[in-house]
Protein backbone atom coordinates (compact mmCIF):
# COMPACT_ATOMS: atom_id res chain seq x y z
CA UNK A 1 0.00 0.00 0.00
CA UNK A 2 2.78 2.23 0.99
CA UNK A 3 4.52 1.77 -2.75
CA UNK A 4 1.41 2.29 -4.66
CA UNK A 5 0.85 5.69 -2.61
CA UNK A 6 4.76 6.87 -3.37
CA UNK A 7 4.65 6.23 -7.52
CA UNK A 8 1.08 8.39 -7.61
CA UNK A 9 2.64 10.81 -5.42
CA UNK A 10 5.55 10.76 -7.48
CA UNK A 11 3.75 10.52 -10.58
CA UNK A 12 1.44 13.63 -9.64
CA UNK A 13 4.73 15.68 -8.83
CA UNK A 14 5.81 14.61 -12.48
CA UNK A 15 2.84 16.11 -13.87
CA UNK A 16 2.51 19.05 -11.70
CA UNK A 17 5.90 20.18 -12.90
CA UNK A 18 5.13 20.02 -16.61
CA UNK A 19 2.25 21.51 -16.31
CA UNK A 20 4.29 24.45 -14.46
CA UNK A 21 6.93 24.10 -17.34
CA UNK A 22 4.30 24.33 -20.21
CA UNK A 23 2.69 27.46 -18.90
CA UNK A 24 5.59 28.68 -18.35
CA UNK A 25 7.02 28.41 -21.70
CA UNK A 26 3.90 28.80 -23.65
CA UNK A 27 3.35 32.12 -22.02
CA UNK A 28 6.81 33.20 -23.71
CA UNK A 29 5.43 35.12 -27.14
CA UNK A 30 8.34 36.19 -29.94
CA UNK A 31 7.19 39.68 -30.58
CA UNK A 32 9.87 40.98 -32.51
CA UNK A 33 12.80 39.79 -34.42
CA UNK A 34 15.58 41.53 -36.00
CA UNK A 35 18.51 39.93 -38.51
CA UNK A 36 21.74 42.38 -39.59
CA UNK A 37 24.57 41.27 -41.33
CA UNK A 38 27.78 41.49 -40.41
CA UNK A 39 31.28 41.96 -41.81
CA UNK A 40 34.85 41.00 -41.34
CA UNK A 41 37.94 41.45 -43.40
CA UNK A 42 41.04 39.67 -42.30
CA UNK A 43 44.26 40.90 -43.92
CA UNK A 44 47.66 42.01 -42.90
CA UNK A 45 46.10 46.15 -41.98
CA UNK A 46 43.97 47.71 -39.87
CA UNK A 47 40.80 49.18 -41.27
CA UNK A 48 37.50 50.70 -40.02
CA UNK A 49 33.99 51.10 -42.19
CA UNK A 50 31.59 53.27 -40.46
CA UNK A 51 28.38 52.39 -42.53
CA UNK A 52 25.27 51.91 -40.90
CA UNK A 53 23.65 49.24 -43.48
CA UNK A 54 25.02 46.63 -41.42
CA UNK A 55 27.38 45.50 -38.73
CA UNK A 56 31.48 46.25 -40.05
CA UNK A 57 34.07 45.72 -37.75
CA UNK A 58 36.72 46.51 -40.87
CA UNK A 59 40.29 45.27 -41.14
CA UNK A 60 41.49 42.82 -38.65
CA UNK A 61 44.98 41.49 -38.74
CA UNK A 62 45.05 37.74 -37.69
CA UNK A 63 45.13 37.40 -34.00
CA UNK A 64 43.28 40.21 -32.82
CA UNK A 65 39.94 41.43 -31.74
CA UNK A 66 37.98 44.50 -31.93
CA UNK A 67 34.80 45.29 -29.99
CA UNK A 68 31.59 46.97 -31.73
CA UNK A 69 28.53 48.50 -29.29
CA UNK A 70 25.11 48.39 -30.75
CA UNK A 71 22.44 49.81 -28.48
CA UNK A 72 19.29 47.85 -27.92
CA UNK A 73 15.96 49.75 -26.97
CA UNK A 74 12.69 47.94 -25.57
CA UNK A 75 9.92 50.60 -25.50
CA UNK A 76 7.40 48.06 -24.31
CA UNK A 77 6.70 46.21 -21.46
CA UNK A 78 9.18 43.52 -19.43
CA UNK A 79 10.91 41.74 -22.54
CA UNK A 80 13.30 38.96 -22.85
CA UNK A 81 16.50 39.50 -25.60
CA UNK A 82 18.04 36.43 -27.13
CA UNK A 83 20.80 37.66 -29.64
CA UNK A 84 22.78 34.77 -31.96
CA UNK A 85 25.29 34.99 -34.26
CA UNK A 86 25.26 32.76 -37.56
CA UNK A 87 27.41 32.36 -40.58
CA UNK A 88 30.98 32.41 -41.14
CA UNK A 89 31.55 34.35 -38.00
CA UNK A 90 29.54 32.51 -35.50
CA UNK A 91 32.16 30.91 -33.70
CA UNK A 92 34.39 34.55 -33.73
CA UNK A 93 31.70 36.52 -32.38
CA UNK A 94 31.33 37.27 -28.66
CA UNK A 95 28.18 39.04 -26.84
CA UNK A 96 26.03 38.27 -23.96
CA UNK A 97 23.26 35.66 -25.69
CA UNK A 98 20.05 36.52 -23.02
CA UNK A 99 19.34 39.86 -21.84
CA UNK A 100 16.43 40.96 -19.39
CA UNK A 101 15.21 44.36 -19.97
CA UNK A 102 12.22 46.48 -18.77
CA UNK A 103 10.00 48.65 -20.10
CA UNK A 104 11.82 52.06 -21.69
CA UNK A 105 15.37 50.62 -20.97
CA UNK A 106 18.29 50.99 -23.40
CA UNK A 107 21.59 48.36 -23.23
CA UNK A 108 24.72 48.68 -24.78
CA UNK A 109 25.68 45.17 -26.18
CA UNK A 110 29.16 44.70 -26.71
CA UNK A 111 30.02 42.49 -30.14
CA UNK A 112 33.93 41.82 -29.83
CA UNK A 113 35.22 39.43 -33.23
CA UNK A 114 38.05 37.63 -31.73
CA UNK A 115 40.17 36.42 -34.95
CA UNK A 116 42.16 33.27 -34.13
CA UNK A 117 46.29 33.96 -35.37
CA UNK A 118 46.05 31.23 -37.96
CA UNK A 119 42.81 32.58 -39.52
CA UNK A 120 43.34 32.94 -43.08
CA UNK A 121 42.62 36.39 -45.05
CA UNK A 122 39.88 36.96 -46.65
CA UNK A 123 36.05 38.37 -46.22
CA UNK A 124 33.94 36.66 -43.77
CA UNK A 125 30.65 37.16 -43.62
CA UNK A 126 27.44 36.51 -41.11
CA UNK A 127 24.43 37.64 -39.40
CA UNK A 128 23.24 38.60 -35.88
CA UNK A 129 19.71 38.08 -35.51
CA UNK A 130 18.02 39.67 -32.20
CA UNK A 131 14.37 38.58 -30.65
CA UNK A 132 12.45 39.99 -28.43
CA UNK A 133 9.71 37.73 -26.14
CA UNK A 134 7.62 39.20 -23.89
CA UNK A 135 5.47 37.36 -21.48
CA UNK A 136 1.65 36.94 -21.75
CA UNK A 137 -0.84 37.37 -19.43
Amino acid sequence: MIKNRFWILLLAAVLFALAIAFIIFKTLILTESYTVDIHLTIDNATGVNVATDAIYFGTIKPGNSVTKIITIENSEQKHKVVIEASGELREWIHYDPILFMESGEKKEIHLTAAIPKDAEYGIYQGKLKVNFYRWQG
